[in-house]
């Protein structure tokens, strides 16, 4: 059990792209720029989004562990070589999904609902 077994338990890669692609979403909203309250909420919520989707990436690790033992591309996984026990993959994804204290004041709710009163239909 080491940090790197956890790191590559959330699948790192994956997690980069698809935080990649939900700020490229958020860089080509015009809304986007139109406060620097917009602009904090949004960096905010996309940590949030990460996190998710770290939490996402362990919980698919969870469901696949028998899998991942038997074939030759995933049996290198943390939970199918062992390297993680299901008590602490169990213990780590929900972790995760709950956002740390210091992103909770910018709830993804109140970045939603500032970002629906700037939109133009």
């Amino acid at each position: 059990m080491n940090l790197s077994s956890y790191i590559n338990l959330c699948k790192p890669k994956i997690v980069a792209l698809l935080t990649l692609t939900a700020l490229i979403g958020m860089l080509l909203s015009v809304n986007f720029y139109t406060n620097l309250t917009n602009v904090f909420n949004g960096l905010a919520s996309l940590v949030g989004f990460a996190l998710l989707a770290a939490a996402s990436a362990a919980l698919n690790q969870i469901f696949d562990r028998e899998t991942d033992k038997n074939m030759s591309r995933t049996k290198s996984r943390p939970l199918a070589a062992g390297n993680i026990s299901l008590t602490e993959a169990l213990t780590c994804s929900p972790l995760l999904a709950t956002e740390p204290p210091s992103s909770r004041a910018f709830r993804p709710s109140t970045t939603a609902v500032t970002l629906e009163k700037h939109r133009e239909y």
